[in-house]
C-alpha cells in the first residue's frame, strides 16, 4: 500500500491537486482628458493569451467614455503562472490621441493553505515585468476644438464678397 502511495505521488505531483477551480476577472479602466467628444466615444480593449494560457469567453471589452470594466471570468484549474497582453485599439475621432500602452499581465495561481487555488494578478508596462506593478488604465486625450475668432470670420466674409464683386 505504501509503495502504491509513493508511486501515485510520483506520477501525480501534489501541486496539481486542488479542491476547486478559481476564476479571475481582469479589470481595465479608461480615462479621457481634453475636450472630449459628445456623445462619448466607445473604446475597444483586447486581451491576448501568451503560451496557451486559459482565456475568458470574451476577450474583447467595449467601454463607453471614461470608466472601468472587467474581462469575462478566466477559469484556472491547476497551479501555474499564466501570461497575457492587453491593448487598446485606436479610435477614429479626428481630435483623439489614443493610448498605445501594452500591458503585460501575469496571473499566478497557487495552492492555498486551505487546499483551494489562490491567485495574484500583476500588470506591468514592460515585457520583462521588472518595472513597478500598475493598474491597467488607458488614457486618451482629445485636442481642443479650434475656435475661429470673430475678426477672422468677418475677414473671410469680406474676402469672399470682394472676390465676388471683382468677377
Amino acid at each position: 500500500v505504501l509503495l502504491l502511495v509513493v508511486l501515485c505521488l510520483a506520477v501525480f505531483p501534489i501541486s496539481t491537486f486542488a479542491a476547486d477551480a478559481v476564476q479571475v476577472q481582469i479589470p481595465v479602466s479608461i480615462q479621457t482628458s481634453g475636450e472630449t467628444p459628445s456623445p462619448e466615444e466607445n473604446y475597444t480593449v483586447e486581451l491576448q493569451a501568451v503560451d496557451d494560457a486559459p482565456m475568458p469567453s470574451e476577450n474583447v471589452l467595449e467601454i463607453s467614455g471614461s470608466g472601468k470594466a472587467f474581462f469575462s471570468p478566466i477559469q484556472y484549474t491547476t497551479p501555474g503562472i499564466y501570461y497575457y497582453t492587453i491593448t487598446q485599439q485606436s479610435g477614429t475621432h479626428k481630435r483623439g490621441h489614443y493610448d498605445q500602452t501594452v500591458y503585460y499581465v501575469k496571473v499566478s495561481v497557487t495552492n492555498g493553505e486551505n487546499g483551494n487555488l489562490e491567485t495574484v494578478i500583476a500588470a506591468h508596462t514592460d515585457a520583462d515585468m521588472t518595472d513597478a506593478k500598475c493598474d491597467i488604465t488607458f488614457t486618451n486625450y482629445y485636442k481642443p476644438i479650434k475656435k475661429t475668432s470673430w475678426k477672422k470670420q468677418n475677414m473671410k466674409k469680406k474676402k469672399t464678397k470682394t472676390v465676388q464683386r471683382n468677377r
